[in-house]
């Protein structure tokens, strides 16, 4: 029975109706580009009116408040017994005084009133009744044949799919299947390409990591070798007359003996007890002849 029911189908396919049918689809879904550029010149004409239209309803608006402020001029100028009094308004006086001013505002109304407002009101009387409803009726009207267009093209697509389907080729068959293996591919790329790039990204964070941690290795090192240099490093023995000014700083290294003599001098012997200093120059005591103010007389070294 389903092998009966799809021959029906394709037997069906194949009709002179069926292509008659799609032959009078294509016709008309062959206007859908000038269809739809109609359309779209329509609904541009339609804003542009629109926006003709707010234009001159803010020139109405703004034309009635310029009438009301000379009609509010002239009354002010006609009773206030300040702003109606020429004597008070040196302005104006150069000018005709306050008759000056009330007829330039007379002027002013009588021109806003007599052109200005029957103008604007005729051309927005024009768009409302006349432009704007024919333009609303023009975008109707092609937006009708855009949607029976556009539904024509569709119905095409759709028989033409149908058709293929029904009585596909083997080379279409292959296409169709090369297209899908692709679409997997691709599909199958992208997500790899996301992994790699969350890998670079993580590789680079770890490159980042790695060099500070080398820069602070580098550091450390500098800092262990300066260490053991300053660790191994030979305690140099200081000099005679350091041991004879600062006693305090080397009683390990050293003793000190002191023997006054009749003529008020002294004798200082100083004997190295240090057998840990490197240098061996000053192994014999060092002996200075000071006077009464300390200031050294003679020694038995250079």
């Amino acid at each position: 029975m389903t092998s009966s029911c799809s021959t029906t189908q394709d037997d069906h396919v194949l009709t002179p109706e069926f292509f008659q049918k799609l032959d009078g689809l294509r016709i008309e879904s062959s206007t859908l580009e000038d269809v739809t550029r109609a359309l779209q010149q329509a609904k541009d004409k339609r804003s542009e009116l629109q926006r003709k239209l707010k234009t001159l309803q803010n020139e109405l608006r703004t034309t009635r408040l310029f009438c009301k402020e000379q009609r509010d001029r002239i009354a002010c100028v006609h009773s206030h017994w300040f702003y109606g009094t020429t004597l008070f308004q040196p302005q104006l006086w150069l000018r005709g005084g306050c008759r000056g001013k009330i007829e330039r505002a007379s002027r002013k109304l009588q021109k806003a009133q007599e052109e200005d407002l029957p103008r604007i009101q005729a051309s927005i009387q024009q768009l409302e009744i006349v432009e704007l409803p024919e333009v609303h009726r023009q975008v109707d009207m092609k937006l009708d044949d855009f949607e029976l267009t556009a539904g024509a093209e569709k119905e095409r697509e759709e028989m033409e799919d149908k058709a293929i389907s029904v009585f596909r080729s083997p080379e279409l068959s292959n296409l169709q299947w090369e297209r899908d293996h692709l679409a997997i591919e691709i599909n199958d790329t992208e997500r790899a390409a996301d992994s790699l790039g969350a890998t670079i990204s993580q590789l680079e964070t770890s490159q980042r990591s790695y060099k500070v941690g080398q820069e602070h290795l580098l550091r450390a090192l500098e800092h262990n070798n300066k260490y053991e240099d300053l660790e191994n490093a030979p305690i140099a023995a200081p000099s005679p007359l350091d041991v004879l000014n600062n006693p305090h700083r080397h009683l390990h290294n050293f003793s000190r003996t002191e023997i006054f003599t009749s003529d008020g001098t002294k004798i200082v012997t100083i004997h190295h007890s240090n057998n840990d200093i490197a240098d061996t120059t000053y192994d014999p005591p060092d002996v200075f002849h000071l006077d009464e103010n300390g200031n050294i007389i003679s020694t038995n070294f250079p």
